[in-house]
């Protein structure tokens, strides 16, 4: 609490209520019922922190890479470029927001073998502890890692 308390004092109101919109989307995200909808609440999550940090990146695949370095976390996978410039999560969300498709296919056909549900909260959890200047281990865990005791918050 301590910490989200130096953000929230330190922070001027933009960036408390950019903070709040990634934190409501986060929680709102929890409760929806398909994997899709779930995905892009995440994904609004992702941008808002991006927003949020000042991290510059030249495009939306670029994003999680450049957030990944700035708060000293394992990138995932799936956020990892290739050759084009493009990881498998910029595809995914290009292809939802564009294409009213996910997994490759019209939305409800069709799920993307990554499991986005569990690793891109996660992801997200830690981005926003280290946007809140949370210092714990768990930002430097796996990305699948689902063992809460890692958390140990350090004063």
């Amino acid at each position: 609490m301590e910490r989200i308390n130096k953000f929230y004092i330190k922070s001027d109101e933009e960036k408390r209520n950019q903070m709040f919109a990634c934190i409501h989307w986060y929680l709102i995200g929890q409760n929806s019922e398909f994997d899709w909808e779930r995905f892009d609440s995440q994904y609004k999550v992702l941008d808002g922190l991006y927003r949020l940090s000042g991290a510059k990146a030249s495009n939306h695949a670029g994003r999680p890479v450049e957030l990944a370095k700035k708060y000293n976390l394992k990138l995932p996978p799936w956020a990892e470029l290739g050759e084009e410039g493009k990881s498998k999560l910029s595809t995914h969300r290009n292809e939802l927001v564009h294409e009213a498709k996910y997994g490759g296919h019209p939305i409800g056909y069709a799920y993307p073998d990554e499991n986005y549900s569990l690793e891109f909260r996660s992801f997200n959890t830690k981005l926003i502890a280290g946007a809140l200047g949370i210092d714990t281990p768990y930002l430097n865990s796996e990305p699948k890692n689902r063992i809460l005791s890692v958390w140990n918050i350090k004063s």
